[in-house]
Formats: structure tokens, sequence, C-alpha cells
């Protein structure tokens, strides 16, 4: 493109021929030729110049006083400048393009220069730039831009003044000489300073005004739009992503890596093996930014090149002196290299990942023990400041077993685990040879600790066991106190029977604590909540979370109090206290967001018990989208059974309602399969009894019969409570007890079978009520009432259901009444009409039921001969507007299959075998 109206001024001596290698082809050294046109001049462009047109927009539309566009060799500054400038010449501005060298660094001849350039502009300046360069007496400085900047002040157009390779000429003194010149030059002059660091001039005023722009390596990075204008079609997506990632964007970088992939034959291969190391790379950054660097500086640079980041503090310590600070000052001017950026207050550095390679190459050319000793004094810093994973990765590079362990240990040991998040304790882990773990008492009870968080229980137990056989009593007390809170944690975290002993030792246990020892008595006070709560006992399991929540807020641990609120709100849930669970769970939500926000799982599990009292109140949507989110990643986390059962049930609960029996059943084969994987023999006999049910509910009964009696779940009600041995088939518990009750009580009444149903439930040890469990208590009297009105019992069944209908809880479990579909309906219509009927204190009972806006649908809208739920009712009115199956089940987010099963509800309520005929009933019965 021609640029009309520029000038550039350059002096100096041509580079000879170079061989044409990839750093040849693009990087050419720009010299000083007074006289030449801007054409002439050579920008390290290269023969595939990037538009960077967006870019030049933003700057021509802003046309600041001054322009800083600062950053290391190679982000394309004069390319940039090229492009910038071809602009403001086609629009009609003039500019003077002048590029500095080390001869400019003297006040004279930077004004000399000026002079020069100006001249160039305009023949007519030539008695003026006599006066200032050979004028006697002498001028200063300041008089000489002054009489310059008056000769300009006349001319009509915009003028941009480009000061190119500022840096070859920064000092002090040119500083204030530019700092003067912004001062006096005229309106329509704005200046744009290029440099490869950031000159200190004094820009506050400029600043504050909007006068000022700067344009730093971040901006001048290359996106993913112009990295595929360089490269064309020569590289897919994925390997163009790649290349850009690991350049950040370094323009030359890039180009070069375009002039060499285009000799590959694999240019895939060729990227994954593209380097701070590959030689082209190699030479540019060797002569364009490593040696511009002083020598003392260079050796700071490799000496710290292993440290992910690092700081002033860190450095000195490192290389044992206390002048790291003049060499991060030094480092400023390869900024886009070595990245300054903020982290607690304080100022941290990180290289730029090809930068690093090249840095680590000479790093690793070091002798072994220079090596080692630097790696120990990075781990002895980090270790000092409390920084518990660099101490050990450092100590790790230093292969210093003893120190991985003095220092793991002065943290707490596998307790890091709980105070700091399991996810802290697997990072340490990974970072260690596993020849090391299991040849160390403490560092297997923390990989035990996190295979246990995992769920990986088998391994956990191995763990375990090789850290008690490794273990001698000579060894601290911390590991001894390590293993055993790792053995409780795993009983918690297994499917095992509880037993009343195992709850008498824990308690005994705890009495020989230490009150001071907040951590462990917190921690058993927490397995005994898990424990009491299997067994059953939630009076017991409530007291023992609130202690642990009391020991862990005096331990300062947010960790642990995450895992109390969820416990304390399971509980509630169970306990039927709804807000109470929702207040709990809604702690642990914000403990998760707040401070472990790097840890989505976290959020997960609290959302997802979340989405069990959403159901419970009947807010299907609402739970489904929480269940959504949230199960996926709870089953490749941390779980035990009672979430694992709760997440499942639930969402299979959920996905019957909305989309049929299959979508529930994939969700169940799910639970079946982390069951297997993660040896949790209750939620496989969970998800066995909730397809029985669901089998049932849906009407298939011979095949809910079937397979009930495959996986022989009657012989779960013949054992006795949280008795071990092998003829078990599961761990028992009053959880698993109740579920088989209550689903082959079920099974027997919509088989017909009210008798045997009415015995399963009468035979039930557990006593739900007298251990406040609402929620099974009031599905076992459902269900009884069920089982009455079917043997002909309506006034035991009326009294019983007056009664349900009476208990303070019922409002909290409304899909508790819906989840039976038509029986219950059914049962509420004959119990209503029978209370009537009689008079009864029965009768004001259900009255109540009319009240309740979602419990309504449950009797309906109608007390006629015709009964019909509320979705039949819906199914009704579409099909009244003339709608297909198929068009319903869309409106309702239904499928078909869902749709054309109640529509067989409703001819077998009516009496009749099709769509127009059950209209005609319908309308007759005002049902419409």
């Amino acid at each position: 493109m021609a640029l009309e109206g520029a000038v550039a001024i350059r002096t100096g001596k041509l580079r000879p021929k170079a061989p044409q290698s990839a750093y040849n082809l693009l990087h050419r050294g720009k010299t000083r030729v007074l006289g030449l046109s801007m054409q002439s001049v050579s920008v390290p462009a290269g023969p595939h110049i990037v538009d960077r047109t967006p870019l030049v927009q933003a700057l021509v539309r802003r046309q600041p006083r001054l322009t800083l566009i600062h950053a290391a060799a190679g982000y394309g500054k004069s390319t940039l400048l090229k492009q910038w400038a071809a602009a403001e010449a086609q629009a009609g501005h003039d500019v003077i393009w002048v590029t500095l060298s080390a001869q400019d660094t003297e006040a004279a001849q930077f004004i000399s220069t000026l002079a020069d350039a100006f001249l160039q502009k305009d023949k007519t300046l030539k008695t003026t730039v006599n006066a200032i360069v050979r004028g006697s007496p002498p001028m200063t400085s300041e008089q000489s831009l002054k009489v310059l900047c008056q000769a300009i002040s006349d001319w009509h157009r915009p003028l941009m003044l480009i000061l190119d390779d500022f840096n070859t000429a920064q000092s002090s003194k040119i500083e204030r000489l530019t700092d003067t010149l912004l001062r006096l030059l005229p309106p329509h002059v704005y200046l744009v300073i290029a440099s490869r660091k950031r000159p200190r001039l004094s820009l506050a005023a400029l600043m504050a005004e909007g006068k000022l722009l700067e344009v730093t390596a971040d901006d001048l990075r290359l996106s993913l739009d112009e990295a595929r204008e360089v490269f064309g079609k020569v590289l897919a997506e994925q390997a163009l992503r790649d290349l850009l990632d690991k350049t950040r964007g370094w323009g030359i970088a890039l180009q070069m890596a375009k002039v060499l992939v285009e000799k590959s034959d694999d240019p895939a291969a060729f990227v994954r093996h593209f380097a701070g190391t590959t030689q082209d790379i190699s030479d540019y950054l060797t002569n364009q930014v490593f040696s511009s660097l002083s020598p003392e500086c260079q050796n700071f640079l490799v000496d710290t090149s292993f440290l992910e980041q690092i700081n002033g503090n860190l450095a000195d310590y490192i290389c044992g002196h206390s002048d790291s600070a003049r060499f991060l000052e030094e480092l400023k001017s390869i900024q886009a290299f070595f990245i300054p950026h903020e982290m607690g207050g304080q100022t941290w550095y990180r290289h730029h990942p090809m930068f690093n390679e090249f840095l680590w190459s000479r790093f690793a050319a070091k002798e072994p023990e220079a090596v080692k000793r630097l790696y120990y004094r990075a781990a002895e810093w980090y270790w000092r400041h409390e920084n518990v994973v660099d101490a050990i990765r450092y100590a790790r590079k230093s292969d210093d077993l003893a120190l991985v362990v003095q220092i793991f240990q002065s943290f707490g040991g596998a307790t890091i685990g709980l105070s700091q998040g399991v996810g802290k304790l697997q990072k340490i882990l990974s970072l260690l040879p596993n020849k090391w773990i299991h040849q160390t008492p403490c560092l297997l009870i923390a990989r035990a600790l996190a295979l246990a968080k995992e769920g990986r229980l088998q391994e956990c137990y191995e763990c375990i066991t090789s850290a008690k056989a490794r273990f001698h009593e000579s060894e601290d007390a911390a590991t001894r106190r390590d293993i055993l809170f790792s053995s409780l944690l795993v009983k918690a975290y297994a499917d095992e029977a509880v037993s009343a002993q195992d709850l008498t030792d824990m308690e005994h246990l705890l009495a020989e604590i230490p009150l001071s020892d907040y951590w462990f008595r917190g921690w058993v006070n927490n397995v005994l909540c898990m424990l009491n709560f299997r067994h059953g006992n939630l009076a017991a399991a409530h007291s023992a979370a609130v202690r642990a929540m009391a020991n862990y807020r005096d331990a300062d641990a947010l960790y642990t109090q995450f895992f109390i609120h969820v416990h304390l709100g399971f509980v509630e849930y169970i306990r039927g206290a709804f807000m109470e669970a929702f207040r709990f769970y809604r702690l642990a939500e914000r403990v998760a967001v707040r401070e472990f926000s790097s840890d989505p799982a976290m959020l997960a599990l609290a959302r997802l018990m979340m989405a069990n009292l959403y159901f419970e109140r009947n807010y299907l949507e609402r739970a489904e989208q929480l269940l959504r989110d949230t199960l996926p990643m709870v089953e490749t986390y941390e779980g035990w059974t009672e979430i694992f059962i709760s997440g499942y049930l639930t969402s299979a609960s959920v996905a019957y309602q909305r989309k049929g029996l299959a979508a529930a059943f994939r969700i169940l084969d799910r639970a079946e399969e982390t069951a297997h994987a993660r040896g949790l023999p209750r939620v496989l006999w969970r998800a066995v009894c909730k397809k029985v049910e669901l089998l049932t509910l849906d009407g298939n009964i011979e095949l809910a019969a079937s397979l009930a009696d495959a996986n022989n779940i009657t012989e779960l009600l013949n054992l006795s409570d949280n008795v071990p041995g092998e003829s078990l088939p599961c761990p028992l518990s009053w959880d698993l007890r109740q579920a088989v009750a209550t689903t082959l009580a079920r099974l027997a009444i919509y088989s017909g079978r009210p008798d045997k149903a009415f015995s399963i439930l009468e035979s039930v040890a557990i006593n739900s009520e007298a251990m406040d469990r609402p929620a099974y208590t009031l599905k076992k009297q459902l269900l009884l009432a069920m089982a009455e009105m079917d043997m002909d019992q309506s006034n035991a069944a009326v009294a019983r259901l007056a009664k349900l209908m009476a208990h303070p809880m019922r409002r909290s479990f409304r899909r508790l009444f819906l989840g039976e579909g038509d029986r219950v309906s059914q049962l509420f219509r004959i119990a209503h009409d029978l209370a009537a009927q009689n008079n009864g204190d029965a009768a004001l009972c259900l009255q109540r039921l009319s009240t309740d806006k979602t419990l309504n649908s449950i009797y309906g809208k109608t007390h006629g001969a015709y009964y019909l739920t509320s979705r039949e009712q819906e199914i009704l009115q579409q099909i009244d507007m003339g709608r297909s199956s198929k068009h319903i089940a869309n409106r309702l987010n239904l499928t078909e299959r869902t749709i054309k099963f109640h529509l067989q509800n409703i001819y077998m309520k009516f009496g009749v075998n099709s769509r127009t005929k059950a209209l005609h009933i319908a309308r007759k019965h005002r049902l419409l």
C-alpha cells in the first residue's frame, strides 16, 4: 500500500545476506538510511503479514495525544505501525516515522534526528533545522524543541509522529526530552512511541485527561482468526488451536512456525514438537531477547526458570542474595516473556511457555547438585510460607523423601484432606512416586483417605492394612491418630452393618480425646453422625453433627463444616423439617461457592440434596434441573451410600413422572453400575426395589413380581437387623428394611392381595413414628389404608386416612400422596364420601384436603361417579381441542406412550373404547 506523505529516517549499515532459515527469512534488522521513503523501510513482518485492521481501526478512532506501544521482540509492533501509518496517510494525514538507535541516547543527537525527520517532510524548515543543529551560540535542548515545534505549528493537516525502537535510545535524559516534546507539540500532532519496554514518562496528566493510550503484548497477540489468516489451510483446526496456545499469540513464533510447517511432512506432529527449544525459536530468543539482558540477569533467569511463578522474596531465597529487585526491574524490557500479575497483594511473574522451555534447556545443563540445591531451597521457602503443595512439589524434585515426610506431617498429615479439602490431598499425592507412598505409613494413610472419598474402598482397606504393618509404636502420635481415623472413615463410607456395640466403642473413643483436640473430636463426631443415622437413631445423629460443627468451628475448618451442613440437612429431611433441611443445604452451598469454588463437586453435592426437597414438595422441574446438573458430578466424585440412594431414587422418580418408565430405568441402571463399581450393595438393592415399585405403579404387575422373585428381596424381611455374617445379601439397615417392606406391600396391593400387604407392613420391626421418621410413617400408613379399603374395611381405612391427613408433616411430603396415582385418588374420594355420610371426625380431617392446592388434585374436581386425576383432565381437555396424542405429548412434555397409558385409564373409568365416546361422557357429567 502506498503511503502518501510518509517519511522515514534510517541510518546505519545494511545487514549482509544471511542463510535462508525461518529466523533469517522473517527477521530483518532495521537500518536507518536518510531520505528513504516509507515503502523502502524494512519492517519485521515477513512475507506473511497479518492484517491487523480491527486493531488499526480502534487506534484511528482514538487518536490520543500519546500512544505507547510496548512489547517484547516479535510481537508485531512495527507491523501494526506500518498498517496504522498507511491508514492515516490514506485519510490525508501526514506521517513521520523515526526509527531510533543507540546513537540517539544523547540529547543533541536525539534532537538532530527529529529535526532531520521534519526537514525531510518539509524542505522549508531548512533554516530552522540549521539553527537548531548548527546555531551559534548553541541552543539548549528545550529551546531547540520549542523552535522546532513553533516551526510546524502552522501545518494544517494532522500529523502522526512515530518514534520506533524507543528502547534503543531510552535513557533518563531522552525520557525527559520526550516529556518536553509532548508538552510543546502543537495540538494537531499526536505522538506514537513503540518500545520493547514501557518508557518512564510523566503520564499522570495525560492519563487523567484520557489522552493516553497503551497497546501492550496482550493487545498485540494474534487471535485465532488472525492465526487462521497466517496459516490458511496448512494446519487442521485443532493443531492450529494447540499452536496458538503454545505461542500465546506471539506473532514471530507463529510466522516462523508457518515457514517450518510448510516444509514438514506431518504438520500435526510438527505442532506437537514445536517448542522454545526449536532451533529457529531458540535462535530468535537468544539474539533478540536473552542477549539484551546483562549476564547477571541471564543467570538469574536460568536459576529461577524451574519455578512456576516467582516474586522478589522467593528469588532472593533461591539465589541466596538480596538484589533480585534489580533483575526484576531489568526484566521489564521483556515483559511479554516474563509476565507480571498481582496475587495476594504482591507482584508475581511467570514465563511465556516457549521462553520457559528455552530457559529450561539451560537449567537442565547445570550441575545435578546445583539443581538439587535450588529445588531444596524452593521447598524450604514454600514450607515457611505454609504452601504445602508447592513445598512438597519441590521437595520431591530434590529427591528427598525425608524432607517430603517432614513437610507433610508438619501440616497435619492426612488431616490436610479435612482442613483444606480432599482435592488438596489428591494433588499432593499425585506429585509423589508410588514407591514413596507405599513405604511410608503417613503417606499410605493419606492415600487411604483420598481413596475413601472417591469410593474406592477395597484399595482403601489395602492401604490401611499396609500402613498398620509398617507402623512402629516409636513413630509419632500423629500417624497413629491418622491410622485410627482413616479406619473410622472407611466404616462410615463403606456399606457395612452398624451395631450398637460399634456406636458404644465410638463414644468411648470420643471420651478419651482431649477437649483441645478439635480436629480429632470433630472427626469422631462426624463419623458418629453417619453411623447413628445408618443405625436409625436420628436424634443421636443430630446431636453428633451439632457437636462436630462446634469442634470444626473451633478449628476454623470450613471444608469439614460443609459436610456437617449436608449431614444436618439430611437428618432434618428424614425428620420432615423441610425448612431446616433447606437452610442447612443453603449453608453448605454458600460455603462451597465462597470458599471452594475450584471444587465444583462440593456445590453439586449440596444442590443434589436440595433436589430431594423440591421433589417432595412436587416442584418437579426444579428438581429435574438440579439432578441433571449435579448427579453426574457426584457419580465421579465423593459420595457415600445415603447420598447415592437419595440422588438416584429421586432422579428416577422425577424421570418416571416426566418421561416415563424407560427413562427412569436408565437412571436405575446407572445406580446399579455405581453400586458394583464402588462396592455399595445397599445402593444396588434400593435400585432393585425402585424398579419393582415403578413397574407396579406402571401396571406391569407380572414383571414387577418376577423382578422381586428373581432378586429374592423378600429374604431381607426375614433377617435380623444389623447382624453381620456371610449369609446377608447386604448390610441390613432400617431404611433398607422399610424400602423392602413398602415395595412388597405395594406389589401385594396392586396384585389383589391386600391381606399380604397388611401382614408385611405390620411385621416391620422398626417403628418409624417412634424413631421420628415421618416420611416412612406417612408412607406406611397410606399403604395400610389402601390395603384396608381393598379388604372392605372402609371405616378402618377412613379412620387411618383421617389420622394421616392430620399429621403435621403431611404438607412437606406432597409427592408421597401424588406418587401412588389413581389408587390414592380413588381412596380419598371413597373416604371423603364415607366420612361425609357418617358425619364423623374423619370428615373434618378429610375436608381439610380441599384447602391444599397441591393435594386437591388427588381428590379431584368432582365427587361424582366418574373421577379423573388432574393429568387425565388435562389430557381430556387437549383431546377436546382436537389434538393428536403426539401433539399432546409435545405440549405436556410427556412421551406418547404416557399419553396412551392415561387414555386407557380414562376409557376404563368411563367404560368406553374411543375418544368420541369419552368426550361425550365427560361433557355429560360436566368434566370439561
